[in-house]
């Protein structure tokens, strides 16, 4: 018998997909944009603040941990706040109020972004994108269905470079808004400019943090409900015929199933009524399904993911009384 041949080394098989000359592009944008991020957070006079997302950066993209993009990100925001790492003096070095489009900031963000498209973008060439269907088995050591580096087209990179200077532009004039805008629901009207400006003094207004969370939560709001009607309408605009009708008739039976099924267990009972000949029908017990192994695994996991989001809150917390006590002292 023919030995089955050993599975190719999963870290060789990546390099071997990065050394592609046409995905060498989102190589080469990666590091570029791990770069800018070093250089911006160098900028603010920490050089562990460059440094630290700088090497997870590189180790993400040189291991595939999937993973550690995610924690570079968390790591900018963290030196952002904290640019040595530890609160020093008890103060927050970064005035909220001031940072919008300031050229320091548009190209971290802007570095940030493109790095985390690319990055992803580099991981669906090496890897599959999405997960396998359920009725697709496949055995240890098989390789994975690759998507074609054929397919990258000369304008994807350009096409990149406009839609996250998009999202920064976006991202800034929301900066903008927050920051200078002051809600208050003691006064008329409740959202006015933080100067004071025709609408008279704000003085004993919510706190600032306060108001710029609340906005952004109520604009957020507003913005997942009018895209969720509009996803909603547009799902309509798209049935035909057929499916319209099968709607209807779900929704129609959803709305009378209780009158339906008294109505045809009366009946049911008449026509046995009728016909006394006939034994009364025994309805048979639907066997329970029994307790499959990955049921026991869901629970934990949905526990420790609780546990989890309940230590992250509770950490959230603390920050905040700590941030608000350092502001008053």
């Amino acid at each position: 018998m023919s030995k089955k041949p050993k599975p190719e080394n999963r870290i060789w098989a990546y390099w071997r997909v990065l050394l592609d000359e046409r995905v060498r592009t989102y190589v080469v944008v990666t590091a570029a944009a791990l770069l800018v991020i070093f250089v911006a957070q160098l900028m603010s006079g920490s050089l562990i603040a460059g440094a630290v997302p700088f090497a997870i950066g590189l180790t993400a993209l040189g291991l595939r941990w999937v993973g550690m993009p995610v924690v570079c990100v968390l790591s900018v925001a963290y030196f952002q706040a904290l640019p040595f790492g530890i609160p020093i003096n008890g103060g927050f070095p970064i005035d909220a109020r001031q940072t919008h489009f300031r050229i320091q900031d548009l190209l971290l963000v802007m570095a940030v972004v493109v790095y985390l498209i690319a990055q992803y973008r580099v991981y669906s060439l090496a890897h599959m994108a999405v997960p396998d269907e359920r009725q697709l088995r496949y055995q240890r050591g098989d390789k994975p269905d690759l998507r074609d580096p054929a397919l990258i087209s000369e304008q994807e990179v350009p096409q990149l470079m406009v839609a996250a200077a998009a999202v920064v532009i976006a991202g800034q004039m929301i900066w903008l808004g927050l920051s200078e805008v002051v809600l208050d629901f003691r006064q008329l009207p409740p959202i006015r400019p933080r100067q004071a400006g025709m609408f008279g003094s704000v003085e004993g207004a919510m706190p600032p943090q306060a108001s710029r969370w609340l906005l952004f939560v109520l604009s957020f709001g507003v913005l997942v409900f009018v895209t969720r009607l509009a996803f909603w309408y547009w799902k309509l605009r798209t049935l035909n015929r057929a499916e319209a009708q099968m709607i209807l008739a779900d929704a129609g039976w959803a709305e009378m199933r209780r009158e339906a099924a008294r109505q045809e267990t009366w009946r049911a009972w008449g026509k046995y009524r009728a016909r006394r000949l006939l034994p009364k029908p025994k309805l048979k017990r639907r066997p329970s399904d029994p307790v499959k192994p990955w049921v026991g695994a869901a629970i934990f996991r949905s526990c420790l993911i609780m546990v989890i989001a309940g230590v992250i809150a509770i950490l959230l917390v603390a920050f905040g009384v700590w941030l608000l006590d350092s502001r008053r002292r």
